[in-house]
């Protein structure tokens, strides 16, 4: 039996040449430890699990992270159109995102990510946090064909989890998915939620978002938030307020890290 071989491309090494060396490094140091007879066992599980992640081009990235501006550029001047949003506000923060988009996609492209479609996954996703637009004006940049999206839950109430920790402002998310159980991955926040819905289509048709790290501030408990369909309109709720309405299944965005600088 001929082995398959497999051929990458040069440009595809050289762009992610820190990354290929860092995993072979690893990979080469816990072999050491394994018995001579053992090592095909090895081999072949590495291969599996190569065959299944993939490290972007930064090519490939710079055009992933292009589009989704276009796509936020495009509700944010819907929103200027409608007065819900000053532009010189909307300009500032798609300035701060692409002055970030470099190294947000230098970053990701170090990263390698699982190729799982039903993981719902975006390599990469631009954040505008609630520090420079409310959790309702956020709301309104996803839309349907039923009209704009609502936020049901008071903003005093909205409150992070850790605050203090969490970036604030215009930031990026590399490898953002649900579906998938990932250890020391941190869950998104409202802000973050929203960012991911906007930048995938119809997710929620299909599912109902759990904004895990943004909590409801209530005297006796602090219920999680949700994006669903409620009456066929985008909306933010608290997870135990959508009244048997939801239909589509509940599921948690995680993603891999936050590039703040």
């Amino acid at each position: 039996m001929t082995k398959e071989v497999i051929i990458i491309p040069k440009k595809a090494v050289e762009e992610n040449l820190y990354a290929i060396q860092k995993a072979v490094e690893s990979v080469a140091f816990y072999l050491k430890k394994v018995p001579t007879n053992e090592l095909d066992e090895c081999f072949a599980e590495i291969e599996k699990l190569f065959r299944e992640q993939r490290f972007y081009s930064q090519t490939e990235l710079l055009a992933v992270a292009n589009e989704q501006l276009f796509v936020l550029e495009a509700c944010l001047r819907r929103l200027i159109d409608e007065g819900d949003v000053k532009e010189e506000e909307a300009d500032k923060a798609l300035l701060v995102l692409k002055s970030k988009k470099g190294w947000a996609v230098t970053r990701a492209s170090e990263t390698p990510i699982r190729e799982n479609p039903a993981a719902e996954y975006l390599p990469l996703v631009p954040v505008i946090d609630e520090s420079v637009f409310n959790a309702s004006i956020l709301m309104k940049m996803l839309e349907n064909e039923n009209g704009f999206g609502q936020n049901s839950v008071p903003l005093t109430r909205i409150k992070n989890n850790y605050s203090y920790q969490m970036p604030q402002g215009c930031y990026w998310l590399v490898d953002v998915r649900i579906n998938e159980l990932r250890y020391d991955c941190p869950f998104l926040t409202v802000a973050e939620a929203i960012s991911y819905a906007i930048q995938t289509n119809n997710i929620l048709s299909r599912y109902c978002l759990q904004a895990v790290e943004s909590r409801y501030k209530h005297k006796k408990n602090d219920p999680e938030l949700c994006l669903s369909l409620l009456d066929g309109l985008p909306t933010l709720c608290r997870l135990n307020d959508r009244n048997g309405r939801v239909v589509a299944r509940t599921a948690k965005p995680s993603c891999a890290f936050r590039i703040v600088a």
